[in-house]
């Protein structure tokens, strides 16, 4: 019993192991906000945000 679980420990962390180290796609998403600045953003019929919009 005891090596059975030893097994299925080594299958489990070599799963994650694999799992970690594909490569990673290039994402569908086009990504609106990067979480630190506005750029690129404007408003709605417009070149670019109005002032006093954001602080």
């Amino acid at each position: 019993m005891k090596n059975m679980k030893k097994v299925l420990w080594i299958g489990a962390l070599s799963f994650l192991m694999l799992i970690g180290c594909q490569e990673k796609k290039q994402s569908e998403w086009i990504y609106l906000f990067d979480g630190s600045s506005l750029e690129g953003w404007r408003a709605y019929n417009e070149a670019s945000l109005p002032s006093g919009l954001v602080h």
